[in-house]
């Protein structure tokens, strides 16, 4: 599956770590085109969330991330890389993701508290996988898992009710 032409110019990653900066800058700016060109022009490629839920292809992909631009007033990442591995056309990162999420509560209305917004912060790691080909270096997979303190300090904050 080929994708749409371009209605800009696509960038050329000339190394994983360009095609890397422009995914995450493109989530910052909540620039869904910018984020898509970053991806490969293959069938097989895939995202998945940390909730585990998979999106496969770019139109999966695309509304995935067009869901979470809208549930989102900003987003925030900050990213540390691990550890990276590159051979020939190949190219696997490994990354912690520090997330902050603005978002209003869905209870609010943006005429009743203008102002209003929740905060939400998470630490992923994520493995992020790039291939080079004619248009430089894309991203083929991006999984991305909670860990296991970000997963602890949700449980401890939800209300508990013993019966």
């Amino acid at each position: 599956m080929s994708l749409p032409p371009p209605t800009a110019p696509v960038p050329n990653f000339s190394t994983p770590d360009e095609a890397e900066q422009g995914f995450y800058q493109s989530i910052t700016q909540a620039n869904i085109d910018a984020l898509m060109a970053v991806w490969a022009d293959e069938d097989e490629i895939v995202c998945i969330d940390p909730d585990g839920r998979r999106a496969a292809g770019h139109a999966a992909i695309r509304q995935g991330w067009q869901s979470i631009f809208s549930g989102c007033h900003h987003l925030e990442i900050e990213v540390t890389q691990i550890m990276r591995w590159q051979s020939g056309l190949v190219a696997i990162h490994l990354v912690q993701e520090s997330v902050t999420m603005f978002s209003v509560p869905e209870a609010l209305t943006d005429t009743e508290h203008p102002n209003a917004l929740v905060k939400r912060n998470g630490i992923t790691t994520a493995m992020n996988v790039y291939v080079r080909g004619g248009n430089g270096w894309r991203l083929v997979c991006h999984q991305a898992t909670a860990q296991l303190a970000t997963i602890e300090a949700q449980v401890a904050a939800a209300a508990h009710t013993l019966h």
